[in-house]
């Protein structure tokens, strides 16, 4: 290992002990969650992220919170202000397992997903994602990516806080392509 990758490795374990200490003395759970969402944002170096809750009935995905930092997206959590998108349904009509979305396939089958394109990814839909970068204008303030004619692109999604039969969050970070 090089000794850049290791000043790298040992700048992200000494974040990561920051803040797990920040997470442990936090009791608002939206903060909280808020927190967990924004620290998997810093760890990945993802310009947006969303949290995801289980509906009561276990039959669907809530959006909970939405954050893409490039396009000043804030929405769910603290900010009061609602995220008026859809149920993710977790089962189709028919009744089989929805592994057609990435949020509801890491759900449903309790595991960590890893995309390197969204827009080459086979075997799930990104309709929704696209249609989002449709949506979006193509100019943004972001450092880190210029030009910014927003395409999400790496995305990782994962389940929170296992329960059963599924988990009682999942959390899904998306880093633009650059």
């Amino acid at each position: 290992m090089s000794k850049e990758s290791t000043l790298n490795l040992f700048r992200r374990l000494e974040q990561l002990n920051g803040i797990g200490a920040a997470l442990s003395r936090e009791r608002d759970i939206e903060r909280l969650l808020e927190n967990i969402l924004e620290a998997a944002k810093t760890i990945t170096g993802a310009d947006g992220g969303t949290l995801y809750s289980v509906t009561e009935d276990q039959s669907a995905l809530k959006f909970e919170i939405l954050r893409t930092d490039s396009l000043g997206i804030r929405l769910g959590g603290t900010t009061g202000k609602a995220v008026d998108l859809p149920l993710l349904p977790l089962r189709t009509p028919d009744g089989a397992p929805n592994d057609s979305l990435i949020a509801a396939h890491a759900a449903i089958h309790d595991r960590t997903v890893n995309i390197a394109d969204a827009y080459c990814a086979k075997g799930f839909d990104f309709s929704g994602t696209r249609a989002f970068d449709e949506r979006t204008p193509t100019g943004c303030s972001s450092p880190s990516w210029s030009g910014c004619s927003n395409r999400s692109s790496t995305s990782s999604t994962w389940p929170l806080m296992k329960s059963r039969p599924t988990p009682a969050g999942i959390a899904s970070a998306c880093l633009p392509s650059r």
